[in-house]
C-alpha cells in the first residue's frame, strides 16, 4: 500500500480500515496486525473512509469523484454514489447509519440515503472546498469545515445551514 490518506476503526475496535493513494482500501486485524481484506474499485486515490455505526458497511470516497459502499462480511461492493464534480474529501455516517454525508473540493456536501442509495440533498454555502464532516450524536446536525477557515452547522432534516463558527 502507498501513502495512507485516511483511517477508521470499526465500531468494535477489532478492525482498522485504511484508504490509500494506491486506489485500494484495506482491512487490518488490530490484534494480529495482518491484512484481512483488500477492496479494489476506485480509479484514483482513496481519500476518505468511514464505518457504518453497526460495522457492517464501509464507505469510501476518492479523487475519482465517487463514493463506494462496501459490505464488510461479503467483502464486496454494494453500490457506487456519483454526483460530486471534484474529488471527494470527506465522508461520515449519521449515528443511526441511515444517512451518509460526503464532501468535496467542489464545495458541496451531499446527503445520501444508505438504504435506497439515492441522493437526499445537496448542501451549499461553503466558499471553498469542504474537507471535514461530523454528525452530532443525535444525528440532527451535521458540522462541516474546509478551506475558508469556518465551520458550518446544518440541520439534517431541513437541509438548511443553522450556524457558523469563524476564527
Amino acid at each position: 500500500f502507498d501513502s495512507i490518506r485516511s483511517l477508521a476503526f470499526s465500531p468494535d475496535g477489532q478492525t482498522l480500515a485504511s484508504a490509500s493513494r494506491d486506489k485500494t482500501v484495506r482491512l487490518w486485524n488490530v490484534i494480529s496486525r495482518k491484512e484481512i481484506a483488500k477492496f479494489i474499485g476506485h480509479k484514483d486515490w482513496v481519500m476518505a473512509i468511514a464505518f457504518s455505526p453497526d460495522g457492517g458497511k464501509l464507505a469510501t470516497g476518492s479523487w475519482d469523484r465517487s463514493i463506494k459502499l462496501w459490505d464488510i462480511a461479503k467483502r464486496s461492493e454494494i453500490s457506487t454514489f456519483l454526483g460530486h464534480t471534484q474529488e471527494v474529501s470527506a465522508i461520515a455516517f449519521s449515528p443511526d447509519g441511515q444517512v451518509l454525508a460526503s464532501a468535496s473540493y467542489d464545495h458541496d456536501i451531499r446527503l445520501w440515503d444508505v438504504q435506497t442509495r439515492k441522493e437526499i440533498a445537496v448542501l451549499r454555502g461553503h466558499p471553498e472546498f469542504v474537507r471535514s464532516l461530523s454528525f452530532s450524536p443525535d444525528g440532527r446536525t451535521l458540522a462541516s469545515g474546509g478551506g475558508a477557515a469556518s465551520i458550518r452547522l446544518w440541520n439534517v432534516a431541513s437541509h438548511k445551514q443553522v450556524g457558523e463558527f469563524t476564527a
